[in-house]
């Protein structure tokens, strides 16, 4: 049974211990920015594109992404260690309570706070240069149209290394980036033989289609109306879709608050 008022009060002791991290991880990635635009600058004559709003709204969109999915690590390394990890497990407050404000900390708060940063940041260089830096946060939106694939693009890598950190208790990082890299070769493995098995015959067909097959590609699956003729295809595409945007990332979750329920030391 979840309570709202004990969910709260682990969300408050979670922010209150991991705030001041959230803070220096937010201004050492905004004092970075400031760097970046500083060579940049420097070398604009030779590489004219890093004064484009592309270049700043790429590069803001790959800080902030890495960030949240680097951020379970980095917030709660000792959730599963034998002495640290004691206080975690006494906290008076279910497994769901728990794991609600680990996710809410890592996914939601901590982005909003970096978001802010990099705001306030991005508004001080477009006021000041803003022919060497047009990019200002306020004015473009580096996240698109939301979706449920924009928001598998958010949560699939983050919970992957939420799953990671809760699971491995030595060498988190590496074994987590094993663990996400494996995930996403066989995904795409599956993929390709599926592909090959069903589909090989219309190979000639499908080449005419002007979309290469890829993740970042599965987007697209919107507007496959040139696949109507081709009903198999278009299923498979938009199975694996929802396979790569809805199942691994729920999956992911809910295996990280299974061990979250079970936790022992």
């Amino acid at each position: 049974m979840i309570s709202i008022n004990r969910t709260i009060k682990v969300l408050n002791k979670d922010l209150k211990e991991r705030i001041s991290i959230i803070l220096k991880l937010s201004l050492t990635i905004s004092i970075f920015y400031i760097a970046v635009f500083v060579i940049t600058n420097y070398i604009n004559n030779s590489l004219p594109f890093v004064t484009s709003i592309d270049f700043w709204k790429y590069y803001t969109t790959i800080v902030i992404s890495l960030t949240t999915i680097i951020s379970p690590i980095l917030l709660y390394d000792n959730i599963n260690k034998d002495k640290s990890g004691i206080d975690f497990i006494m906290l008076p407050a279910s497994a769901l309570e728990k794991f609600i404000s680990i996710t809410i900390v890592s996914f939601v708060i901590t982005p909003m706070i970096l978001i802010s940063f990099l705001t306030i940041i991005s508004a001080f260089l477009n006021s000041i240069y803003p022919a060497a830096h047009p990019f200002n946060l306020l004015n473009h939106n580096v996240f698109g149209s939301l979706s449920y694939t924009s928001f598998g693009e958010y949560i699939t890598f983050p919970s992957l290394f939420l799953l990671g950190n809760i699971y491995f208790k030595k060498q988190k990082v590496v074994k987590t980036l094993l663990m996400t890299s494996g995930v996403v070769i066989s995904f795409m493995t599956l993929f390709v033989i599926t592909f090959k098995l069903l589909f090989w015959s219309n190979i000639n067909e499908i080449k005419h289609i002007n979309m290469s097959v890829n993740l970042n590609d599965l987007d697209k699956l919107n507007y496959l109306d040139m696949y109507d003729q081709m009903p198999w295809l278009k299923f498979t595409l938009y199975l694996f879709s929802i396979i790569y945007y809805i199942i691994i990332p729920v999956t992911s979750l809910a295996l990280s608050y299974r061990k979250i329920k079970t936790l022992q030391y």
